[in-house]
């Protein structure tokens, strides 16, 4: 049972005082047989005055000292006060989580969230490298998910997506490492669902560096010759041919490239898995042979460069040592060009 106490001022307790009075001196008339003369009290104004209540468990009101009440306008005035202490303090309570929050959010997470972009464009760094071209700006672009199989490769990259951090209109590259080279795999972006490229070359950003030397090989008398360009310490040295022109590349990091100018078609290791890509360099149609795992034969044939067959062959080369092998391929000019 609920009981609520409240206090009475001064001039409730005068009233008080005199009520008892009143009932003493009419109790005592009452025994003595006498007169119930009942004593008036004047000029005394009668508070409002709230008894202690409770509750029974009939939920009815009750008073202390006799009679059955039905409420209190001094109980619901602090009751009311009580819900509105409540209501006040729990908003408080919960914009103070809130700007907790938000902050451990702006300083732990940079005041963004990502998201998935879509990859407009992907190619080879490296045979186990994917370069990926993804529709964000500044937003720091990470993948999320990499799934690799026997026919593609998916992934998903996140990035920035808040006007604190990236969602402007511009485009930016991220770098996905592979178990295994790509091979001839497909390549399928899992944010878009688009197939980014049926097939990419190895090492697409393998240039020949415009301070590189030129070296020209003119050839035999009946071959129109050719030019390439090599690294700084690389040097070309001829060799003894017949019918052909036959030398070789010694570069850095016991890097040797086998030339043959007029010859035929060099074979590769059956015992290698290659990526053989045809691409245009300088004007002419060639194919490269890239192992897939290291090792083996790694070359470049042009059938016809003016003429005569142009080939060049590296062999066991490191991942170090295919990128400027490479760039060296792409350097070769057919002389008068």
């Amino acid at each position: 049972m609920v009981v609520h106490h409240l206090t009475a001022t001064w001039r409730e307790m005068d009233f008080l005082s005199r009520a008892a009075s009143v009932d003493v001196a009419r109790t005592r008339a009452l025994r003595a047989g006498g007169a119930t003369h009942t004593p008036v009290l004047k000029n005394v104004r009668r508070p409002q005055v709230t008894w202690p209540i409770g509750i029974d468990r009939h939920g009815k009101a009750w008073a202390k000292g006799g009679g059955i009440m039905t409420g209190s306008s001094g109980s619901r005035g602090s009751l009311s006060g009580h819900l509105g202490l409540i209501v006040v303090a729990a908003v408080v309570t919960g914009l103070a989580v809130f700007v907790a929050c938000f902050m451990v959010w702006y300083h732990l997470g940079g005041g963004a969230w990502r998201s998935g972009v879509s990859v407009s464009d992907a190619k080879l760094g490296a045979p186990h490298t994917l370069i990926l071209t993804v529709d964000s700006c500044l937003g720091a672009p990470r993948v999320a998910q990499l799934q690799e199989t026997d026919v593609d490769v998916q992934v998903k990259v996140i990035a920035f997506s808040t006007p604190m951090h990236g969602g402007a209109d511009c485009q930016e590259s991220v770098k996905a490492y592979l178990e295994e080279p790509l091979g001839d795999r497909m390549v399928v972006d899992k944010h878009s669902g688009r197939i980014v490229s049926d097939t990419l070359h190895p090492f697409a950003d393998a240039q020949p560096q415009s301070n590189w030397r030129i070296v020209e090989v003119t050839g035999l008398p009946n071959l129109p010759g050719f030019s390439l360009r090599l690294p700084f310490g690389w040097e070309l040295h001829e060799l003894q041919g017949i019918d052909s022109f036959l030398g070789e590349v010694i570069g850095d990091d016991g890097i040797r490239l086998t030339i043959v100018y007029g010859g035929s078609e060099p074979a590769v290791d059956p015992a290698h898995l290659y990526v053989v890509a045809l691409e245009e360099i300088g004007g002419h149609e060639a194919k490269l042979h890239l192992p897939m795992k290291g090792g083996g034969y790694t070359s470049v044939y042009f059938a016809n460069l003016g003429g005569p067959s142009l080939s060049l062959v590296g062999e066991h080369l490191s991942p170090n040592q295919l990128e400027p092998t490479i760039a060296v391929f792409r350097s070769i000019r057919l002389l008068g060009q």
